[in-house]
């Protein structure tokens, strides 16, 4: 994926280094220096939500996150 922001391009692998969770109609993918990218579902076109869905699912890992108990 690439991202540009302020005139900076910076790409995002999806070649399984980077890690994927899904929340509140959200995509967030993190790299191993944190939170690299949000997408809001509701801005991708519906014919496009489903192949979206499936490249980030095949590019990434799931993120596990600790539960507080």
């Amino acid at each position: 994926i690439e991202v540009t922001s302020n005139d900076i391009i910076r790409e995002i692998p999806l070649d399984g280094s980077c890690e994927s969770s899904e929340f509140e109609n959200m995509i967030f993918i993190f790299s191993q220096k944190g939170l690299d990218l949000i997408i809001p579902l509701r801005a991708v076109e519906e014919d496009f939500k489903a192949d979206l869905q499936a490249m980030i699912v095949a590019g990434t890992s799931p993120r596990h996150t600790k539960r507080k108990e």
